[in-house]
């Protein structure tokens, strides 16, 4: 194996997270702030508004998380090939708009491997 992974995952994860206790700052701030505004309305919709923004930026760091387990699970499962493989995993596309979760090599040819983490409901 050539790398661990979970860099891009991690960044989406934070970047999640932090997205979000913005947007619940944002809340406690409308909360706060409704009795002592002159448009008590301006408060409220503010306090929804950061509700609903935190509940789909936790939705989207909870994904992230879920699914760097699966990477990491698919990681581990890949480590068992023969040495006459070599594994990539978390390879960052340019400009990190992207990454491929793994990539192997071996005398069989070229996978490309992108995980998904669904559970069943």
């Amino acid at each position: 194996m050539l790398r661990g992974g979970g860099e891009f995952a991690d960044q989406q994860i934070r970047r999640y997270l932090k997205n979000a206790i913005l947007c619940f700052s944002v809340a406690l701030v409308g909360i706060f702030l409704t009795p002592y505004v002159k448009l008590p309305l301006v408060g409220f919709v503010v306090t929804i508004v950061g509700v609903l923004a935190f509940k789909e930026h936790l939705k989207g760091w909870s994904n992230w998380t879920v699914g760097k387990q699966g990477e990491i699970a698919i990681a581990d499962a890949l480590k068992s090939l023969p040495d006459d493989y070599a594994l990539l995993n978390d390879l960052m596309l340019p400009d990190g708009i992207g990454n491929i979760d793994h990539v192997v090599m071996g005398p069989n040819g070229l996978f490309v491997i992108e995980t998904k983490n669904y559970s069943s409901m």
